[in-house]
């Protein structure tokens, strides 16, 4: 998977699971992404892997 498609899913997923505001804070504040997601860079990981399963 190219970059570009990796960020339309990842943009996808975290519009579907968690909402735009949740987006626009990460997007603002990149280096805060435990905090915004509450969970581990890991832990983050695996959800997408299941969004994606679906």
């Amino acid at each position: 998977m190219k970059g570009f498609q990796f960020s339309y899913r990842f943009v996808e997923f975290v519009i579907e699971q968690y909402g735009i505001d949740t987006l626009n804070e990460v997007i603002r504040n990149p280096h805060d992404f435990n905090r915004i997601f509450q969970c581990s860079e890991l832990e983050l990981h695996q959800r997408m892997v299941d969004y994606l399963k679906r």
